[in-house]
């Protein structure tokens, strides 16, 4: 974003201070722009599909400072150095990038996997404790969440925007729609979605290492721990 404002001025033939000014506020503006209507939200999207536009905004300019005019004689020498370091940053972002888009796909897949074994623990343990072909489905209820997989935990970009990204498939409770969307969909499971099992003192029906489950005949909660 530097190098574009320092690009255009150095390309401009009018007004530099002008030229300053209309840059830098073109690149405030199509920074706000590329959020589209989410930046206007109380609370703006910050997953995978709310950032595609950040990534066009960043090719949009990286395509025009590696593509600039040529200046006046006077400013040849400050161009070409500025040009030359606009296309190294854009070397190496590419680069990061690349390199970022397996490290997710391999996260995702990793977190994929955690989350397919922690819901074969939740069913194995609900096997022991629903009633085979009961005629009333129960009320469930699940809350807590999975965490991350220790796998993803040990990549090197963890701490960084990739735990923001594996979010998607973290399979969180507390109410989260998608929490119990496997039970519905891909389970023989007969139940009722709920959301309030916890004021109602359940005794404990189960307790394992990743999951504690409280119910009665009617009512089940289960409650997620990560590890």
């Amino acid at each position: 974003m530097c190098a574009f404002v320092v690009l255009s001025v150095l390309q401009s033939k009018k007004n530099k201070y002008l030229t300053v000014i209309f840059a830098t506020t073109t690149v405030l503006f199509s920074a706000c722009l590329c959020w589209g209507p989410y930046i206007a939200m109380k609370r703006p999207l910050y997953e995978c599909r709310g950032m595609y536009g950040f990534g066009a905004f960043i090719a949009i300019f990286a395509v025009i400072c590696v593509n600039s005019g040529t200046p006046s004689k006077q400013q040849q020498h400050i161009h070409e150095g500025t040009s030359c370091m606009a296309k190294i940053a854009c070397l190496c972002l590419s680069w990061c990038f690349l390199v970022f888009s397996f490290v997710y796909a391999n996260a995702l897949d990793e977190q994929q996997r955690y989350k397919d074994f922690r819901t074969e623990m939740v069913l194995s343990a609900l096997d022991q404790i629903l009633v085979p072909n009961a005629e009333t489905p129960v009320n469930l209820q699940i809350t807590g969440s999975i965490g991350d997989s220790p796998v993803v935990e040990r990549m090197p970009q963890y701490r960084g925007v990739l735990n923001r990204l594996v979010s998607v498939v973290r399979f969180a409770g507390d109410g989260w729609p998608w929490s119990v969307y496997d039970f519905q969909n891909y389970y023989d499971l007969r139940f009722n979605q709920a959301d309030n099992l916890q004021e109602l003192d359940l005794p404990i029906l189960y307790e394992g290492y990743y999951e504690t489950i409280y119910g009665d005949e009617n009512n089940i909660l289960i409650e997620l721990r990560e590890y």
